[in-house]
Formats: C-alpha cells, sequence, structure tokens
C-alpha cells in the first residue's frame, strides 16, 4: 500500500493542486511532467505493486492531458528505466 501512496497517491494529490493553479491564473496554462517507467510497459516479476502504480501513472498523465488541453496546460511522462531480456 506504501507504494501505491507514494507513486500514485501523491501525484494525483499534487497533479490536482498543479491544476487548479495553471487554469485560474492569467493567462491560464502550464506543465507538468510526471515520473513514469519502462515498468508501465513492460513489468518485471515480483514488482506487482510498483507496476501497477507505474500503469496508474500512465492513465493519469494521459488523462490530465486530455482534461488540461483546454487550458493550455501540457502533460507528459518520462519513463526511466532499464529493459533486460
Amino acid at each position: 500500500m506504501e507504494t501505491l501512496s507514494i507513486n500514485l497517491v501523491a501525484p494525483f494529490l499534487c497533479t490536482r493542486e498543479a491544476l487548479r493553479a495553471f487554469k485560474s491564473q492569467s493567462p491560464p496554462g502550464g506543465r507538468i511532467i510526471n515520473n513514469g517507467s519502462l515498468a508501465a510497459h513492460v513489468p518485471r516479476p515480483h514488482t506487482s505493486s510498483y507496476s501497477i502504480s507505474k500503469h496508474a501513472m500512465l492513465g493519469l498523465t494521459k488523462s490530465t492531458a486530455l482534461e488540461g488541453r483546454a487550458h493550455r496546460v501540457a502533460v507528459t511522462q518520462i519513463d526511466i528505466g532499464v529493459l533486460t531480456n
């Protein structure tokens, strides 16, 4: 549960507050860059909570990008990590 709180709940709360600020400023707009992981695309064995949290982060990024577009807020994600065979 701690992994989900750190990797998903905290970014959700920060994103919510950033969107509020970006929407209310004049002119509206801003940039949000989320910390993703290659685990959202290629999970590893025995890392289910981490992989789940990074899949959810990808969903948060995509949803926020759609919502923020009308307010000139660009949202993206950097997927860092190491691919192994």
